[in-house]
């Protein structure tokens, strides 16, 4: 199948060569052009079933990945809780058995904070992100406010049900 891009360039080179007649009327091959407008219209019809599809495509990736989340969360605290449950029993003890081996390692000096603990604010640290603020911007722009660098736009977007 012939790209859009080829598609557009006949149907350019058919007006483009059309011949004029003795009263100023273009000359153009109809027949021609209704076939090239009608490729070109089954070509844009084909993307748009290509862009539902990824679309479709795309949420079920995205609600794999949150179950797939899930998953990881759950394996992860069942994890933890059987390393607490073997600790519990092990009092201690070291395993050694050629398909596994349990024994401990101590970390030293980890802060642990009780819930509800008053931290004292030297020891905050305090994460921020800077980012425009789109919505104040709009609403300063609608009321007159000329803010150098910044404009209202329309933004035309396609849907493909």
């Amino acid at each position: 199948m012939r790209s859009l891009y080829s598609i557009n360039a006949d149907i350019e080179e058919l007006i483009y060569n059309a011949e004029v007649d003795e009263e100023g009327e273009y000359l153009i091959d109809v027949e021609k052009l209704n076939d090239l407008q009608i490729e070109r219209d089954e070509k844009l019809k084909g993307i748009a079933i290509v862009i539902k599809s990824k679309a479709v495509y795309l949420d079920a990736l995205k609600a794999e990945k949150k179950e797939l989340t899930r998953r990881i969360g759950s394996e992860e605290r069942a994890i933890n809780r059987l390393k607490e449950w073997l600790k519990s029993e092990l009092h201690g003890e070291k395993i050694d058995a050629p398909e596994v081996r349990a024994s401990y390692r101590t970390t030293r000096n980890v802060v642990e904070i009780d819930d509800g603990a008053e931290i004292p604010r030297e020891f905050i640290r305090v994460k921020t992100t800077e980012e425009p603020d789109k919505t104040s911007l709009k609403d300063a722009i609608l009321e007159g406010e000329i803010i150098d660098g910044v404009r209202l736009v329309d933004k035309i977007s396609i849907v493909i049900k």
